[in-house]
């Protein structure tokens, strides 16, 4: 059995044989016209025997001109059969790797629940350091007021001012490093925060978005066009001036 690189050499050595016998049958043909039309203006017999001897190379010439098309078609129906069997290997390996993909994303998902629950217990840690701050701070202030001393307290905390210095620090740091915030990619999602949604695939959510961002700019398109209607119509209505008379 040839190898892979042998049925290629064979295949590419065939066309080009192809190629060769077409050109010599493409000569043979202008040589045995050229002898044809000579033959016909003269009429002698030497030019009647180059016009046998053209017709006889035209005829081998159609004779190898099949045998190398017969040849390279035989050569490239193999060559062809390992490329599809290449093609179905290829294909065979894209669905296996495709079948694992809702594995590595439920792998992910459970990754990403531990994230969110691990975000909200530090947030409620920091949070309760914060509620804790207010009210000694507050407590503070009433016993400065009470002995009637000066406070000399900071601002009183809060969650507001927290969630702020959190924002910008993340915010900093993204931008040092050169990354997006990739959260809004699941914070963000179209069926976040509508349950009518929650139970779409992406082609349905794409979908969905493509028909409300056409309705909006219906209704853009519709207000715009009433508008346009009611300024005419005040114009049609109101009274036409009086000429007015040149002395």
């Amino acid at each position: 059995m040839r190898s892979r690189s042998e049925i290629e050499q064979a295949a590419s050595t065939a066309a080009a044989k192809l190629l060769q016998a077409r050109t010599d049958l493409v000569d043979a043909r202008k040589a045995f016209q050229i002898a044809e039309e000579a033959w016909l203006e003269g009429g002698k017999k030497s030019q009647a025997e180059r016009k046998r001897e053209a017709a006889d190379t035209m005829e081998r010439a159609e004779v190898v001109e099949k045998r190398a098309g017969e040849r390279y078609e035989a050569e490239a129906a193999k060559l062809a059969k390992l490329e599809r069997e290449d093609r179905v290997r290829e294909l065979e390996s894209a669905r296996q790797e495709l079948s694992t993909v809702d594995d590595s994303v439920d792998v992910a998902i459970a990754e990403f629940v531990a994230l969110d629950r691990a975000l909200d217990d530090k947030i409620l840690e920091v949070a309760a350091v914060i509620v804790a701050a207010a009210a000694k701070h507050d407590h503070a202030l009433a016993l400065a007021a009470e002995l009637r001393l000066p406070h000399r307290l900071d601002a009183r905390p809060s969650l507001a001012e927290a969630c702020l210095r959190v924002r910008r620090a993340l915010t900093a740091v993204r931008a040092a490093e050169d990354r997006d915030d990739l959260s809004l990619w699941i914070t963000t999602s179209p069926d976040a925060g509508d349950w009518r949604m929650r139970d779409m695939s992406a082609a349905d959510l794409a979908s969905n978005q493509r028909a409300a961002a056409f309705a909006r700019a219906t209704e853009a398109h519709n207000a715009a066009t009433a508008s346009a209607v009611v300024a005419i119509n005040a114009l049609a209505s109101a009274p036409a001036p009086t000429p007015t008379e040149t002395p």
